[in-house]
C-alpha cells in the first residue's frame, strides 16, 4: 500500500489497474522510485506502465491454481538467510529490521547480498567484519564468526563511528553470527548510539569515523573513474542514468553519491 500510494501521488504516472500495480510490485518492489526517476526534471510528461500483470495473470490460468504457489518477490539467497535468522530469533526490533530489508528494491537487495556474501566468506580469516548499508534507512551490520566471543565495546564504537557518517538521527544495528561456509546461526538488532559532541572519552570514535569516510571515498569509484572529473551537463542526471564522467557506473553509484 505504501508503494501504491506513492505512485498515486506522482503526477503523470499511470498503471492501468490494480493487477498491474501488484505485478509491478512483485517485479520491481519500489517501482514508485523508477517511475519518479522517469518523470524527473521533465524527462517525460507522462509515464504509463502496461503489461506488468503477466505473472499474476499466469498464476490463475491452470485448473490447479488454488494449490499452486502464488507469485512472490524474489530475494537473493544470502538475504533470505539473513531474514530467516532474524525470524527464527525474533528478538526485540526484528520486525522493523525485516520490514526495511524487504522494502529494498531489486538492485539494492542484490547489492546487500553481494556485500554479505563477500564479508561472510572472509570470516575464516577474520573474527568479525562490518559495513554500513543504506541511506534513507541506514543499517550498521556486524558479521561475527559463530562461536567466537563478541567484543561489544568494539561493536558499539564502530557503530557509533558509522553513525557519524550518516545525516539521519537514528540507525539500526544488526548482529549476525555466521560461519564462513554460509550458515547464519542467528541474527538480531541492537541499539546504535550516535555521539552528540566530541570529548576525550569518545575522540577515538570520531577519528575512526574519519578513517571510514576516507576508505569509503577511496573505494566508491574504480581507479579509472577516480581520475575523471564530473563534466558540466545541461541537467542533473537521473539516479539510474549512466554517470556523465563515463565511468560506466550509474550516476547514483558514482558522482551522485
Amino acid at each position: 500500500m505504501e508503494v501504491r500510494q506513492a505512485v498515486a501521488g506522482l503526477r503523470g504516472a499511470h498503471l492501468f489497474d490494480e493487477v498491474d500495480h501488484l505485478g509491478a510490485y512483485l517485479k520491481k518492489n519500489r517501482f514508485d522510485q523508477d517511475m519518479a526517476d522517469q518523470l524527473k526534471d521533465g524527462k517525460a510528461s507522462m509515464v504509463v506502465w502496461d503489461g506488468m500483470s503477466h505473472d499474476v495473470d499466469r498464476s490463475f490460468e491452470g485448473e490447479d491454481w488454488e494449490s499452486s504457489p502464488f507469485p512472490a518477490q524474489e530475494f537473493p539467497q544470502e538475504v533470505l538467510k539473513l531474514l530467516g535468522a532474524l525470524d527464527a530469533r525474533r528478538a526485540s526490533g526484528w520486525l522493523s529490521a525485516e520490514s526495511h530489508i524487504r522494502n529494498l528494491g531489486e538492485e539494492d537487495r542484490n547489492d546487500l547480498a553481494t556485500m554479505l556474501a563477500k564479508l561472510r566468506k572472509s570470516l575464516n580469516k577474520h573474527p568479525a567484519r562490518y559495513f554500513l548499508y543504506g541511506s534513507d534507512t541506514p543499517f550498521f551490520i556486524w558479521l561475527q564468526r559463530s562461536g567466537d566471543k563478541i567484543d561489544w565495546q568494539k561493536v558499539h564504537d564502530k557503530a557509533g563511528a558509522a553513525a557519524l557518517l550518516t545525516p539521519t538521527a537514528d540507525m539500526t544495528g544488526i548482529m549476525i553470527e555466521a560461519t564462513a561456509g554460509g550458515i547464519y546461526k542467528t541474527a538480531y538488532t541492537f541499539e546504535v548510539a550516535k555521539p552528540s559532541s566530541r570529548i576525550d572519552n569518545n575522540a577515538h570514535i570520531y577519528d575512526d569515523a574519519e578513517r571510514m569516510k576516507k576508505r569509503a571515498q577511496a573505494h566508491s569509484q574504480p581507479p579509472a573513474a577516480q581520475a575523471q572529473k564530473m563534466p558540466r551537463v545541461g541537467r542533473k542526471p537521473g539516479r539510474n542514468d549512466p554517470c556523465p564522467c563515463q565511468s560506466g557506473l550509474k550516476y547514483k553509484k558514482c558522482h551522485g553519491r
